[in-house]
């Protein structure tokens, strides 16, 4: 009986993994088509959705061994995303501080 709930767990967690993964790349191409178009991003768009998504959904899948892969590559995708739009956002101050 434990062993039947223990592989669903890491099933579910898996799919967690996927779908952080996944909502990790649909950021990254929210942010590409927003750098190409020259759409500002909010805070309430898409992207940030799609970013607190990747990041919750990937440290779920740390705590199974078979989507721990899963949970580290999201993190880092999440992670990337954050640093890539803080840099920049510092990079356009530094340019016109006060707009």
């Amino acid at each position: 009986m434990e062993l039947v709930t223990l592989k669903r767990f890491d099933r579910i967690l898996n799919i967690a993994g996927w779908i952080g993964i996944l909502s990790g790349l649909a950021a990254l191409f929210f942010l590409n088509i927003g750098i190409l178009t020259n759409f500002a991003i909010d805070i309430n768009s898409l992207y940030s959705i799609a970013v607190g998504l990747t990041i919750i959904l990937s440290v779920l899948a740390l705590f199974s061994r078979t989507s721990r892969s899963l949970g580290v590559w999201g993190i880092g995708l999440g992670v990337f995303l954050m640093l890539f739009q803080t840099v920049i956002f510092f990079l356009g101050w530094m340019v016109i501080p006060f707009p």
